[in-house]
């Protein structure tokens, strides 16, 4: 007779369910990732940040991020395949049209050779579920100072250390020296705005064998109680205006004693 009694309340109050919700009232599917018009989009997915020295310093690119699709582009999650990686994302629902920031911090202690990491990202676009973006770098300073292996161009000081405390300083000066045969065109294509102000070349075209100055100086509002984590990508181009070497420049200093 319990039984009973427990079969007919559940009878009820599933018709109650029923009788409330209405003949025209249909039950909708919640909408699925199949569903979803949102469409994942990178300026560019695989960047080079060309040579640099080897040590323990931080090389920061930042990947513009775009939903090109119709429906809200829900970023899931971002998974570096390397522990040597850091990728923060600026905003992770964008809605049609928007972009947002996904900025690379790589921590290159250990590196001696050329190697190429990547960056997965997963998100509700139907098309490319896990999408990833890609950044190589080339560590073997040997290749790099050898001009019979091609164009060369090489900083000094290789980075730059703003220093900490009361020793820290605000400027510095790199100098940068030809090592080809050919005239050149120097031109700044990425640098850590945040942290420091636009280089600055004293002479931006480099004559064979010659050398110019570039003057980097720290952003005055720059918390320097904050370890600097930035870095410059510098690149040469021909009389063709191709680019015909790549390097970045790492920046370290700041923090507490």
């Amino acid at each position: 007779m319990r039984y009973i009694t427990i079969i007919t309340l559940i009878t009820l109050i599933v018709s109650g369910i029923l009788m409330a919700q209405g003949p025209n009232d249909p039950i909708k599917p919640a909408e699925t990732v199949t569903d979803s018009k949102a469409r994942i989009s990178f300026d560019n997915p695989n960047w080079n940040f060309g040579y640099c020295s080897q040590g323990n310093f931080r090389l920061v690119h930042t990947y513009k991020v775009s939903n090109i699709g119709e429906d809200t582009l829900h970023i899931e999650g971002i998974r570096p395949t390397c522990g040597c990686t850091a990728a923060p994302m600026e905003k992770r629902d964008l809605a049609p049209g928007e972009t947002t920031d996904l900025t690379a911090y790589f921590r290159t202690r250990g590196q001696r050779r050329a190697t190429s990491k990547s960056i997965r990202i997963s998100s509700n676009d139907p098309t490319q579920r896990l999408a990833s973006v890609r950044f190589s770098t080339n560590f073997d300073t040997i290749d790099w100072f050898d001009p019979t292996l091609g164009i060369r161009v090489v900083p000094d000081p290789l980075f730059i250390n703003y220093d900490v405390g009361e020793n820290m300083i605000n400027e510095v000066t790199v100098r940068l020296e030809n090592l080809s045969a050919e005239k050149l065109k120097l031109k700044v294509i990425e640098y850590s705005e945040g942290v420091i102000e636009k280089p600055e070349f004293k002479k931006d075209v480099l004559k064979s064998e010659k050398s110019t100055e570039m003057k980097v100086r720290l952003n005055a509002d720059y918390d320097v109680l904050k370890p600097i984590q930035a870095s410059i990508i510098v690149i040469a181009l021909d009389d063709k205006d191709e680019e015909v070497i790549r390097f970045s420049i790492p920046i370290i200093g700041g923090g507490r004693q």
